[in-house]
Order: structure tokens, then C-alpha cells, then sequence
């Protein structure tokens, strides 16, 4: 910035040359005054500026100290691979060939997956959509987990809670780079997967227990059968609970299908019903085998 010298106007006085040389001497040690007063206070406003960079270094450097200690004190988050577990990078490549499709369901699904020891769900797993009559269905998975253990063709709802399991192997603990399933015959028409579908997951909560059951039925595992297939019905002693391969005959299903048989409704049901009355008759037609 250039120094500025004020000079009085004296267009409209009169002076001496003496009183001339005063004045101009006056305004230009003012003038001279009023630059140093602003540099002084540049250099005041720039020595803060520095002691305020100074206090920021300063805290960036304890920061930075501070931050290099707490690192070096705790774990450095490296994963060390367990030896007994598998690598990364699996391949499995599964063949199944489904019968009975009409069982095939729609209110639940059936997936392929890697499952380990600390949840019911999955760990990776495919859906599988029903196949045409004959085709056989190849399912590949990729990138088997590290803590999956077993590999399962599982009913499952479709939050993907498992319900029945129609498959199961357990993985190798030396894996190699791929797992191959050969081609599997699945029958999706078992007694096992009825009792697990319909009577656990659906009817043991008043059809079970210490006692006979309502009704005096009693659906739990290893009970149901024997209290179905050939049994006179309590409410109707004209007709057998379950009649082997004849499902018109069969006390059971009137009761799923129509109204006002029994004091209890039993006709109202989750979405899911659809697919156990269908399982249920499947199984009835096919001579209500215990298999």
C-alpha cells in the first residue's frame, strides 16, 4: 500500500511562506503517523494469524500422537484364517430330479443352500422353481462360506425358516475348489414331510400335548398315523378319520374343506392352506403310507 500524503488546501487563504512550510511539514508527519499506526496493526493481525497456526499444528500433532498410540495398542483387525476351515472361492453344483410335482408348493418354497451351526436360515441358498414334468433341476452355488457346514434341500416358508428337509450332506472339512452332487431322485410326497407341514407346524397346538389331544386326536410325531389311517370319527361314526386312497371318504378332509362339522372352524387357515390340503390328499390317494 502506498504511503498517502495529505496537502491542506490553500486555494482560498493566505500565508507566508513560512506558515506555508509549517502546515505541510504538520500534515505530512500526520500522514506518516497514520501509515505506521496501520502497519503496526497489519503485523499485530498477521503475528496472530501465526500464533493461531501454530495452536492448530500443535493440536494436530498431539492428535495425530494420540491416535498412532491407540492404534498400536489395539488389535491391527486382521482376519487370520482358522486352519481347520475351508478357503474361499467353493463351487457346488447340485442335480436333483423331483417327483410328485403336483406337491410342489406355492405358499412355501424349496431352496438349496449352505447352512452352519448358528441359525436356521441359510447361509447362501438358491429358490427353486418347479420344473416340468421329467426335467431335472441343476442348482450351482458359489463361494461356499467358511462357516458352513452342511449342504440342504430344505422346505422352508418364505421368510426361508425350514420346515422340512428332503436332502442333507455334510461338507468336507478339506473341501476342495468344487463339490459336485450327482443327480438325486427327490420324492416330494413323504408322511414326514405331512407330519412336519401340516401336523407340526399347524394342528399339535391343540391336537397334541400330555394328553389325547382335542377332540381326542392327537398329531404329534409318532402318534399321528396311528390316531388317522382306519380310525372311526368321533363326531361322524359313519365315516374313518383317514381312508387309505380315498379322499371323498376321508372324515379329515370334510373337516379342512367344509363348514359346521365340528364345534371348532377348521377352515380357515394361512395362505399356506392351500398347499396342505393339497399334500394331505396327495398323501391319502397314494394309500396313506407311513414312508
Amino acid at each position: 500500500m502506498k504511503n498517502i500524503i495529505a496537502i491542506p488546501d490553500i486555494s482560498r487563504h493566505k500565508f507566508t511562506f513560512g506558515e506555508l512550510a509549517s502546515s505541510v511539514e504538520l500534515s505530512v508527519i500526520a500522514s506518516l503517523r497514520e501509515n505506521n499506526h496501520a502497519k503496526a496493526q497489519r503485523r499485530k493481525a498477521r503475528k496472530n494469524t501465526n500464533t493461531h497456526r501454530n495452536t492448530l499444528r500443535g493440536f494436530a500433532g498431539c492428535l495425530l500422537v494420540a491416535l498412532c498410540f491407540i492404534l498400536g495398542s489395539c488389535d491391527s483387525g486382521d482376519i487370520y484364517p482358522d486352519e481347520n476351515r475351508r478357503e474361499t472361492g467353493v463351487v457346488v453344483k447340485a442335480s436333483f430330479a423331483f417327483k410328485e410335482l403336483e406337491t410342489f408348493p406355492a405358499g412355501y418354497q424349496i431352496l438349496f443352500g449352505a447352512f452352519g451351526n448358528e441359525k436356521a436360515e441359510p447361509l447362501i441358498s438358491k429358490t427353486i422353481v418347479k420344473p416340468k414334468a421329467g426335467d431335472n433341476t441343476t442348482i450351482t452355488l458359489t463361494n461356499l462360506p467358511d462357516n458352513a457346514v452342511s449342504l440342504k434341500l430344505c422346505l422352508t416358508t418364505l421368510g426361508k425358516q425350514p420346515v422340512f428337509t428332503f436332502f442333507e450332506t455334510d461338507i468336507p472339512q478339506s473341501a476342495a475348489d468344487s463339490i459336485v452332487i450327482p443327480i438325486r431322485d427327490i420324492h416330494l410326497l413323504q408322511y414326514d414331510r405331512v407330519q412336519q407341514q401340516v401336523f407340526s407346524y399347524s394342528c399339535v397346538a391343540c391336537h397334541g400335548g400330555s394328553g389325547s389331544g382335542a377332540g381326542k386326536l392327537n398329531l404329534e410325531p409318532g402318534k399321528s398315523r396311528a390316531n388317522l389311517v382306519n380310525v372311526t370319527a368321533n363326531k361322524d361314526n359313519t365315516m374313518k378319520r383317514v381312508v387309505p386312497s380315498n379322499v371323498e371318504q376321508s372324515f379329515l378332509i370334510r373337516v379342512l374343506e367344509q363348514g359346521g362339522l365340528l364345534n371348532t372352524e377348521h377352515t380357515s387357515a394361512p395362505s399356506k392352506y392351500d398347499d396342505d390340503i393339497t399334500l394331505l390328499k396327495e398323501w391319502i390317494k397314494a394309500g396313506a403310507e407311513k414312508n
